[in-house]
């Protein structure tokens, strides 16, 4: 995390997904991503 702390949340994300589907034969590396807005109070 700290060589990608410059990076926005979704490409962090992406990125730590990229880096376990090589780590982890059970993760594939096709990844869909869902950006879901928050309400503010």
């Amino acid at each position: 995390l700290d060589r990608h702390a410059t990076l926005d949340e979704e490409t962090l994300v992406k990125e730590s997904l990229k880096i376990a589907s090589e780590l982890c034969i059970y993760t594939n590396d096709r990844i869909k991503t869902f950006v879901l807005e928050s309400k503010e109070a």
